[in-house]
């Protein structure tokens, strides 16, 4: 698996996870981050609600589409709160790492 590649467990299943340019391109757009540390504050929210939000586009943008069915697509984003945050805490820490040697 890549140095940008990770794998969560969402309702029980593995998920593939990459982040790839393209994921930043659409993360950025999706969440109106203008650039790494824009991001990083979105990613670092204190507010519940806007980091399950944040925790979903992340998900969406950063799931492997080849490796999913669409049963699966949707199992992923009925996951728990509970999977969810610790999905973000996995998803921060690939784009942290993406990042910290630039």
């Amino acid at each position: 698996m890549s140095p940008h590649s990770r794998t969560v467990r969402l309702g029980g299943n593995p998920y593939s996870l990459r982040f790839t340019l393209a994921a930043l391109f659409v993360l950025s757009r999706r969440l109106e981050c203008p650039g790494p540390k824009a991001l990083s504050r979105c990613l670092q929210s204190p507010d519940r609600s806007a980091r399950l939000t944040t925790a979903r586009v992340l998900l969406a943008c950063l799931l492997s589409p080849e490796d999913l069915t669409p049963g699966e697509a949707d199992s992923a984003f009925k996951a728990s709160e509970t999977e969810l945050a610790e999905a973000m805490t996995v998803m921060a820490d690939m784009i942290e790492e993406a990042f910290e040697n630039v």
